[in-house]
């Protein structure tokens, strides 16, 4: 590859030409990281790669919103100015799909409808999706196991709040105006939950005392 010659079991490959790449990809099994950052590669060849290895973690950059985005981020928010865009999943996939290790992540007040890539950063511990208003599905939130703070609030299309019971970590938890929220039983699996706001959701007066209580 580029005129070098590599062993099979090499874990690390750095490239700045795409030729010869998907090759490699396929008869280096040992491969787990690939630095493309000074490489031409855009967002089709990045999918390209990712379907011939998903098990590698692609160190890339990416223009997203006005900002280069580095996949090796921890942190990501997209709070902006009152006059904002409300972007979709869509437009959110790079970020979503490449950022593997994002600890922290603002996506609240956008119009994010499909969690199945948030659902695979499972290195997440701070997680803000609140007032995405067409959001349904939250099962794939289940797998977040490692979540530490959840703001949930102004999703009144969810129904579905089971994904709670896999999050035994959560110690911080906003669940306001999520009027169909009917249960709090999911906070049995929180044993270090220390703070839960539950203004103006579905949940009785008598749940709510008896969880007070």
């Amino acid at each position: 590859l580029g005129g070098t010659v590599y062993p099979s079991d090499t874990h690390e490959l750095r490239v700045t030409e795409l030729e010869g790449l998907e090759d490699a990809l396929r008869y280096l099994p040992e491969l787990s990281y690939v630095d493309l950052i000074d490489s031409p590669a855009v967002l089709e060849d990045m999918d390209r790669f990712s379907a011939i290895r998903p098990d590698i973690f692609y160190y890339w950059s990416f223009v997203h919103d006005g900002f280069t985005i580095r996949t090796d981020i921890q942190c990501y928010s997209t709070l902006r100015d009152a006059d904002y865009h409300r972007f979709t999943s869509e437009e959110l996939y790079p970020l979503l799909k490449y950022c593997k290790k994002l600890k922290a992540l603002d996506l609240g007040h956008n119009d994010v409808t499909d969690l199945t890539l948030i659902g695979k950063l499972t290195e997440l511990e701070v997680l803000i999706l609140a007032d995405n208003p067409n959001l349904v599905d939250t099962s794939p939130l289940k797998e977040l196991s490692n979540l530490i703070y959840l703001e949930f609030f102004l999703n009144d299309q969810v129904e579905d709040f089971s994904f709670l019971d896999s999050l035994p970590r959560l110690r911080d938890l906003n669940l306001c105006y999520c009027s169909k929220l009917d249960s709090l039983s999911f906070l049995e699996n929180m044993p270090e939950i220390s703070f839960c706001m539950l203004k103006f959701c579905g949940v009785s007066g008598d749940e709510l005392d008896y969880w007070r209580g």
